[in-house]
């Protein structure tokens, strides 16, 4: 096994024109994005990257694209720009709020839906990856472990359900664990996904807790190609 095996792992939430906070991109941003990235890498989703680190294939020139939250922006904005490059992507969903609005969030003072399950049906049916980020979004270190393996095993069994696919990665809401969690996810799971708050960025290191990188809706072709190539520490 390569102990330096990594892809890098790009984090999304919102593609919407019209929702100002922190955790959008609009559009035309994101398309600028992927343009500048369907450049210089072919897209492989985190299930396709777990494969190939069992397989020790070479993930030079490999990136995967996430997205948290499964928001329904996703559907309508992000999955036809991925399309126009040829781009499959990973989306994680909350599955007790699939149809539903943005409730579980108290910061963002707006209310947006959430995928239904036939929009999230149709990007499975796509070629996309769906994963699961929990059932309600609550901060894992706040929640017993029973709670907790509840939010891993339950949200992944009920996607499963709804989709008839099998749902083999996870992404931390907040980007939060600690190793009784990161445990059980392993046990589920075949990678997982952090935030930059991870320090891990190495698949040997551990799949179960990988760290993403956020490109800035400032950045410039060069600031992503330095992201991209880790000379930018987030």
């Amino acid at each position: 096994m390569n102990p330096s095996w990594n892809i890098p792992i790009l984090c999304y939430h919102h593609v919407s024109p019209s929702i100002d906070y922190y955790t959008n991109t609009p559009p035309d941003i994101f398309a600028r994005h992927m343009r500048a990235l369907a450049g210089r890498y072919e897209f492989w989703t985190l299930q396709r990257a777990a494969e190939a680190f069992a397989r020790d294939e070479d993930p030079s020139g490999k990136v995967v694209v996430t997205f948290d939250d499964g928001y329904e922006d996703n559907y309508a904005y992000a999955a036809p720009l991925l399309d126009e490059v040829g781009a499959k992507a990973t989306f994680f969903v909350l599955p007790k709020f699939a149809g539903a609005d943005n409730s579980w969030n108290p910061k963002a003072h707006y209310r947006v839906p959430h995928m239904n399950w036939e929009q999230t049906r149709q990007l499975a049916d796509a070629g996309h990856e769906i994963g699961s980020h929990g059932l309600t979004h609550r901060p894992m270190d706040t929640l017993d472990l029973h709670t907790n393996r509840e939010e891993i095993e339950s949200s992944k069994a009920l996607i499963e359900d709804r989709l008839g696919r099998e749902v083999t990665t996870f992404s931390y809401p907040y980007g939060i664990t600690r190793p009784d969690i990161t445990e059980v996810v392993e046990q589920c799971y075949r990678a997982a996904v952090s935030t930059v708050k991870s320090r891990n960025s190495h698949w040997a290191a551990g799949a179960h807790a990988l760290r993403r990188v956020y490109l800035p809706v400032t950045a410039t072709d060069s600031d992503i190609n330095d992201i991209m190539e880790g000379k930018v520490i987030q």
